[in-house]
């Protein structure tokens, strides 16, 4: 059976199978969006059925990327409280001197772009979502063609867009600069840079900057949670 997005029991399922695997491998995962909650607001406001699809669609791509980035988040964390965070083993961590270490560095560095990659993609569709539901398709078609997704949603909503405050949105474009800025590299779409951080010993760690990835997921839940708040619930895998 191939899954519909306008098919109300099947999109029931999959928000019930998103928390159910979160309990099975023990990371957090939230009711947001709640598809079936999504699809019920829709067909309340007499769209067709491909509007709907189409919503849903782009609804479940966010639904999975944050499921997937709570993954990547809780990998990284969990990678920094065994081998970095203890004493002993932070002063053992030398990836330039010893190979057990270094093997540590690539993991650290392999699963933080994977983070930072996920977060800065989630974002692209939340900016292409509130535009979907909030315009025309002409000035969809114009977000899709703009070389920076981020300047020309903060450009064209200083002033707040549907139940998102001026002040929410000038904290989250501040937050998606310094993240850029950090952390992003340009590995998927041009030439790439090397992030040598990974590659510091302890006593030359003058930044903590795992904890500035982590600390970015704040933002970019509350935003996804502000966006679909009417289509939320708190339910999560924690319960």
């Amino acid at each position: 059976m191939n899954f519909s997005y306008t098919n109300r029991a099947m999109l029931e399922q999959f928000d019930a199978s998103c928390i159910q695997y979160g309990k099975s491998v023990r990371i957090l995962t939230v009711d947001c969006p709640a598809l079936r909650l999504l699809y019920d607001a829709l067909t309340a406001k007499s769209f067709s059925e491909q509007e709907v699809s189409r919503v849903i669609a782009l609804a479940m791509e966010i639904k999975l990327s944050l499921l997937h980035t709570h993954y990547d988040l809780t990998t990284l964390a969990g990678i920094e409280n065994e081998n970095i965070v203890p004493e002993l083993k932070k002063v053992a961590y030398m990836p330039l001197k010893d190979h057990v270490s270094f093997a540590l560095a690539l993991r650290r560095s392999r699963t933080a772009f994977a983070l930072v990659t996920r977060i800065r993609s989630l974002w692209d569709k939340l900016f292409i979502y509130v535009v979907m539901t909030n315009e025309s398709h002409d000035i969809l078609h114009d977000l899709d063609n703009a070389k920076s997704k981020r300047r020309f949603f903060f450009k064209r909503y200083k002033f707040g867009v549907a139940n998102l405050l001026p002040d929410e949105l000038h904290e989250a474009n501040n937050d998606i600069k310094i993240l850029d800025e950090k952390y992003r590299t340009p590995e998927l779409h041009g030439y790439g840079s090397i992030r040598g951080w990974v590659f510091d010993t302890p006593a030359e760690w003058g930044t903590p900057y795992v904890s500035g990835i982590m600390a970015h997921w704040n933002m970019v839940s509350k935003f996804a949670w502000k966006i679909f708040e009417d289509v939320s619930t708190i339910k999560s895998s924690f319960d």
